[in-house]
């Protein structure tokens, strides 16, 4: 029951919103006695829009389409920040410990296109350090590269995200809105990543995954999609488990008007853990659709049956079957825009399980109030459920995380901002003995600090 609730809660989401849209493209007819204009596909302003071509059967998120005139750039920043945050050591029994914390942070953003190739880069990397407490100085990096080729029938796609973080990259304690470290780079369905969705101590971790995958384009409306990802997850606390992963899946879309495709796919996941011998293998079919309104809109969800195969010498073999679901959306108009991603899955743990089945939500929203204010905010939420060693396990266990940000931007001048933000976290479980240091059944966390970012001018790649 609570599965389906949470089903029907994305579903009610995603139905609010997009109908809305949809409504706006709804044109009036004309006068009898009038000329009927003719019909226009998408609005002129959106003329000068590159078309997003991802496939809705593929590992990367759609995305709406960006402006022409930011083709061929490279884009250097650096941020300064100064925070107040509490409870960094996860105390237990309600008590709190507020720490002062300042970060350097640089970064570069690169995009480049041309008939057939479109490369992009981002970096984000830099240390912060706690005062009165120097065991919580910390490195911090993340990468994500992408490349994709696109010729008459075929198509490639390229990639590789890396991340070197103090902690767990799920919502990152606050640091994510802030400091430009975002625990989801690149865009990718969280399906196919060995990423983190709860807090499991603090503790340097590296996480890497690695994309491959081709397009076939069969006809005008039809197109076989066939990819995977490499992804693995290591962790300095010894108490973790670290994990490998391989996801490969086979996909069809068929797009039945020009704005909305229907897709089927297959996906087999593997993951390992190199320090226990369990071993997880997950089969799932999925059904799917699409929709794009160009410059506006990009919506999808998709879902089907899984089978899920864990097996140890120690317990056996274990075969379950559940429901996967993901749906995400893009969405801007005017001032504002809107995007979020939910899934319903079977996981690699997080470190703390050997196999999880998770919820994961994320989402953000944006709006320029002024010619020289903006406010954005961003929620998440996560639900873990331990896959159980034997059934009825008197130690099941579930982590419920939380984290919500907010923050105002100011503009002062042309390369430099102002930042006022304000993050909270929250997690509770009725986990007993638990591998891994958050032990604790529930904490609370506050952080919250001012932001100076100084956005170099752009730098036009020939």
């Amino acid at each position: 029951m609570q599965k389906a609730t949470r089903l029907m809660l994305a579903g009610g989401f995603t139905l609010v919103f997009a109908p809305c849209q949809w409504a706006q493209e709804e044109q009036p007819a004309p006068d009898p006695g009038q000329e009927a204009a003719p019909a226009v596909e998408e609005p002129a302003s959106t003329s000068n829009l590159i078309p997003d071509t991802r496939p809705l059967s593929g590992a990367e998120e759609l995305r709406v389409e960006t402006t022409g005139g930011s083709r061929n750039y490279a884009i250097p920043t650096l941020r300064i920040s100064a925070f107040g945050d509490t409870n960094r050591t996860i105390l237990a029994n309600g008590q709190r410990e507020l720490y002062m914390t300042g970060s350097v942070v640089a970064g570069l953003d690169v995009h480049r296109v041309n008939r057939k190739n479109d490369f992009g880069l981002s970096y984000a990397g830099g240390g912060i350090a706690y005062a009165h407490n120097s065991e919580l100085t910390a490195m911090m990096h993340q990468l994500a590269i992408t490349e994709r080729y696109a010729g008459r029938r075929w198509g490639i796609t390229l990639g590789d995200q890396l991340s070197y973080l103090p902690e767990s990259s799920f919502g990152f304690g606050g640091f994510g809105s802030s400091m430009g470290m975002g625990g989801s780079v690149g865009g990718w369905n969280p399906t196919f990543l060995p990423g983190q969705s709860l807090y499991s101590g603090g503790g340097d971790r590296i996480y890497n995954a690695a994309l491959a995958q081709v397009e076939f384009r069969a006809s005008s409306r039809s197109t076989l999609t066939f990819g995977g990802t490499y992804g693995i997850l290591r962790f300095k606390q010894s108490d973790l488990y670290e994990s490998n992963s391989v996801y490969l899946s086979s996909g069809y879309n068929y797009s039945i008007t020009r704005r909305d495709t229907l897709s089927i796919n297959y996906g087999f996941g593997a993951i390992r853990y190199p320090n226990s011998d369990v071993n997880l293998d997950n089969h799932f079919f999925t059904v799917g659709y699409g929709r794009r309104l160009t410059g506006r809109l990009a919506f999808s969800v998709s879902g089907g049956p899984q089978l899920v195969l864990r097996r140890s010498p120690t317990f056996g073999q274990e075969t379950t079957t559940d429901l996967y679901a993901h749906t995400s959306m893009d969405y801007q108009v005017g001032r504002s825009s809107l995007s979020w991603t939910y899934s319903h899955y079977t996981s690699n743990g997080s470190g703390l399980f050997l196999g999880a089945k998770t919820d994961y939500l994320s989402g953000s929203f944006s709006r320029r109030l002024t010619r020289n204010w903006a406010w954005s905010m961003g929620p998440g939420y996560s639900r873990n459920a331990r896959l159980s060693e034997a059934s009825g396990s008197a130690n099941d266990s579930v982590f419920n995380s939380i984290y919500g940000n907010t923050s105002f931007h100011r503009n002062l001048g042309r390369f430099m901002d102002l930042s006022l933000s304000y993050n909270i976290y929250r997690q509770w479980s009725n986990a007993t003995g638990t591998a891994g240091t958050n032990r604790t059944s529930s904490y609370l966390r506050h952080f919250f600090g001012v932001s100076m970012t100084w956005h170099g001018s752009r730098v036009g790649l020939d």
